[in-house]
C-alpha cells in the first residue's frame, strides 16, 4: 500500500485524513466501489453504513448473475458504520465520513495501525475549527490593515471560504465604509 499523508493533533500522533487515505485507494483500486447507506434507528438516532469493494466489477457479475441485494451487500472487502443522534446535515456528513474512514482502516488505509476512535474524530473536528478560527482572525487582521478600497478588493480575492465566514464579511464591509468614507474626503 502507499504512503498516506499524516497530520498530528492534541494526543494523535499521526492521524491519516478520509481524504488523503480515499486518495490512495483510488490510486490503487481504479475500478472499486465504495457505497454509503443511511440507516434509520429508534430514538431519533441514524446510523451510516459504509461498504467497500477494491472492484466493482465483481459487483456487476453478481448482479448480473441475479445475486439479491443483501448477499451483494456482504461480499465488500471492508464495512463499517458511525451512529449518533439525527442532527443537521453537517452531523450526517461527518458520521458519513467516520463510516468511510473506518472502512478504509479495515483495508488497512490508515497511519498508525489503528482506526480512530468518535473521540478521536471529534478531537479532529474541534482541531479543524481551531485552525478555521485562526484562519479567519488572520484574514479580519489583513482586511484592517488595508489601505485602500483596491488593497480591500484585491485581498478579498484571495480568501476562497473565507469569505463565507461571517466574521470576516462583517471585517470587510466595516473596512470597506471606512476606507470609502476615507476615499471620499
Amino acid at each position: 500500500m502507499s504512503k498516506v499523508n499524516t497530520i498530528s493533533f492534541g494526543s494523535v500522533k499521526a492521524y491519516a485524513k478520509v481524504a488523503d487515505r480515499l486518495k490512495v485507494f483510488w490510486e490503487e483500486n481504479p475500478n472499486g466501489k465504495i457505497d454509503v447507506e443511511r440507516e434509520e434507528l429508534a430514538d431519533s438516532k441514524i446510523r451510516f453504513i459504509a461498504r467497500i469493494w477494491r472492484d466493482s466489477g465483481e459487483l456487476l457479475k453478481l448482479a448480473q448473475a441475479g445475486t439479491s441485494a443483501e448477499v451483494i451487500k456482504m461480499t465488500a472487502n471492508a464495512t463499517a458504520s458511525a451512529d449518533a443522534a439525527k442532527k443537521g446535515d453537517k452531523e450526517n456528513e461527518k458520521l458519513e465520513t467516520v463510516a468511510v474512514g473506518r472502512a478504509l482502516a479495515m483495508l488497512g488505509y490508515l497511519a498508525s495501525g489503528d482506526v480512530a476512535s468518535r473521540e478521536e474524530m471529534e478531537e479532529f473536528e474541534h482541531y479543524k475549527e481551531q485552525r478555521r478560527l485562526e484562519a479567519a482572525q488572520n484574514a479580519i487582521d489583513s482586511i484592517e490593515a488595508c489601505r485602500s478600497i483596491d488593497e480591500l478588493k484585491a485581498y478579498w480575492l484571495t480568501l476562497g471560504i473565507l469569505m463565507n465566514d461571517k466574521r470576516v464579511l462583517s471585517a470587510k464591509e466595516a473596512m470597506k465604509s471606512k476606507l470609502s468614507a476615507k476615499e471620499a474626503k
